[in-house]
């Protein structure tokens, strides 16, 4: 169960990272940001592809990886998930009201992540 949890936001995150560096515009075009110069470009690349891959990396390790590592590999990425989705939800209370897709959707998926992950740290 444990391994099938990281396995399957190791995933997520490699998805995210891949498509972020092969098509940055498409990945933020969902959220209204448009990528007019080549510094917008290799921003969203950096951040959310080379992020993603690494962290896709990371779980992959922690996967494999046994006792402590795993535990505190998934904490920390489950923290990095939980604040993204706290950040969704200060946008919200801050006024910044959405629909469900694209934002309320990925709070949920993060939320349930870094739920998850925590779940699975603990001894």
């Amino acid at each position: 169960m444990t391994v099938a949890v990281i396995g399957v936001i190791a995933v997520f995150f490699l998805g995210m990272g891949v498509y972020a560096l092969a098509a940055p515009g498409a990945l933020v075009r969902p959220f209204g940001i448009t990528l007019a110069d080549a510094v917008s470009r290799s921003e969203i690349r950096a951040v959310y592809g080379g992020f993603g891959v690494a962290i896709a990396g990371v779980l992959v390790y922690a996967a494999i990886a046994e006792g402590d590592v795993r535990s505190v590999i998934s904490i920390t990425v489950g923290a990095a998930l939980a604040g993204m989705a706290l950040g969704r939800l200060a946008a919200a209370v801050l006024g910044d009201r959405t629909a469900f897709y694209p934002n309320w959707f990925y709070f949920l998926v993060e939320a349930v992540a870094a739920a998850a992950l925590f779940a699975i740290s603990a001894p």
